[in-house]
């Protein structure tokens, strides 16, 4: 049998393949991306005590989101937002607000979207911001942040 009648009989099995081998590698790319620095709005963070906006809320909730998503945990960046959070509630709230309850995966450490939560779901659940930074940070660096959602009457 030669190659192109192997071809005009199989040619959808090839495109098939080919088509799972992009989308593979392009997953697999964004496993190990490792981009937790977003142009967040800080113009109105000014002082400890001043309050912030939803945008800034939502900018820094959503720091913390690529912080913890996939494989590994970016501290640095979730340090970051703690400093500009400044042990202030109101701001804590805001940002524990906007973080919402994704579809998080305890088992591999990553926010997953609903249909990947379902299928895969192994140890995926919707998980607070508290919870979410339990399995995240290490014990000692858990207790700061509890320390002021205990503060805030979130527990």
């Amino acid at each position: 049998m030669d190659f192109q009648k192997l071809l005009s009989k199989y040619w959808m099995y090839a495109v098939g393949g080919l088509i799972v081998l992009i989308i593979l590698i392009k997953v697999i790319k964004n496993l190990f991306k490792k981009d937790s620095k977003l142009d967040i709005v800080t113009s109105d963070i000014v002082t400890p005590t001043a309050p912030i906006s939803d945008d800034v809320a939502y900018n820094l909730a959503t720091q913390l989101m690529i912080a913890i998503d996939r494989m590994g945990t970016d501290e640095q960046a979730i340090d970051e937002v703690y400093k500009k959070i400044g042990g202030n509630l109101t701001r804590l709230k805001k940002v524990y607000d906007a973080f919402g309850m994704p579809y998080y995966s305890s088992a591999a450490g990553v926010v997953q979207q609903k249909f990947f939560a379902v299928v895969f779901g192994a140890g995926t659940a919707r998980r607070t911001l508290r919870e979410v930074l339990k399995y995240e940070l290490s014990a000692k660096d858990f207790e700061k942040w509890n320390k002021l959602f205990l503060a805030a009457g979130i527990g």
